[in-house]
């Protein structure tokens, strides 16, 4: 397997292991963030993966 396979594969164990014990964190039991805030925190996030992405050197292909 390539370094790249292995980094992708403990990535998505990473994220299912938060996933499966995310509901016994306890900071998570207050109240939830206003929806705009997790609105614009999306919008932020899509606007660094749009302008990161054609400039990775395997767009340029």
């Amino acid at each position: 397997m390539s370094i790249v396979t292995v980094v992708s594969l403990l990535a998505v164990v990473g994220l299912v292991v938060v996933h499966l014990v995310s509901n016994r964190l306890r900071f998570l039991e207050g109240n939830p963030h206003s929806i705009w805030l997790s609105m614009a925190g999306g919008v932020s996030v899509t606007y660094v993966f749009s302008t990161s992405c054609p400039s990775s050197p395997r767009a340029r292909r």
